[in-house]
């Protein structure tokens, strides 16, 4: 088999009846909430830049997605990672957001946010990298020009 002792259906119906069904939930606000971050930190950093260096003169090339796909990485992996670390200990524990946020802060202070940052960045930059240059070529190949 599976190596599963109990079904999903099994483990929700014993998380519903020993945690309530708002249990379901645990931790969908700083999932939200980082998945925005995520992505306004992404917009930041890839066509931010490369509107901004449209404005100095700077070509739309292969050369600035790299460049800007990098700078995509570093602002989504920089805005999300708080969010990041307070979903993942909410979803592992019993607290909620609010005393998830004061025990990492106690830890360490407003730095104690951004504790793995490094690793989450370098992890994204491939990703950036195929991602927005695979995406730019390909609309260039079908005729419909770099994206403005």
């Amino acid at each position: 088999g599976s190596g599963l002792s109990t079904s999903f259906p099994i483990e929700m119906i014993k998380m519903i009846r020993e945690h309530g069904v708002v249990s379901l939930w645990q931790g969908s606000i700083p999932l939200a909430t980082r998945g925005g971050l995520f992505t306004a930190g992404q917009m930041l950093g890839y066509d931010g830049l490369k509107t901004l260096a449209r404005e100095y003169g700077i070509e739309d090339s292969p050369q600035l997605h790299v460049i800007a796909s990098i700078s995509a990485a570093f602002w989504s992996s920089f805005a999300a990672a708080p969010a990041d670390l307070i979903m993942t200990r909410c979803m592992s524990s019993e607290t909620d957001a609010i005393h998830t946020i004061q025990a990492i802060y106690s830890e360490g202070g407003i730095h104690a946010f951004w504790r793995g940052w490094g690793l989450f960045f370098v992890r994204l930059v491939p990703v950036m990298l195929t991602y927005s240059t695979v995406y730019e070529q390909s609309r260039k190949s079908f005729g419909l020009g770099y994206m403005s």
